[in-house]
């Protein structure tokens, strides 16, 4: 599938970039998608350990963790992501 192959190319890019903590993010996202919610959270867990407080990947992992039915865990991870800074946004490139 599109989405398996999607995973497959992330998960290459993770192995040779370990310390892309978006890859990563990415990887995590992709498998949710897929219901593969175990993965999903362990490709998430692996951006935040190189980025901790990785917005995009705190709020995948909440969703993984909610999948799996950890909801004390999913509803952490979304109240951590809620606390940072909203993001700023980029420069007017005119």
């Amino acid at each position: 599938t599109r989405k398996g192959r999607g995973a497959e190319g992330y998960r290459r890019a993770g192995r040779r970039n370990p310390g892309d903590a978006e890859v990563w993010s990415l990887l995590g996202m992709v498998e949710g998608r897929m219901g593969r919610y175990e993965d999903a959270a362990c490709a998430c867990r692996r951006s935040l350990a190189v980025h901790p407080g990785h917005p995009a990947a705190l709020a995948n992992l909440g969703n993984a963790l909610a999948m799996l039915g950890r909801h004390d865990e999913a509803v952490a991870c979304h109240r951590q992501r809620l606390r940072l800074p909203p993001p700023t946004a980029a420069p007017d490139a005119r």
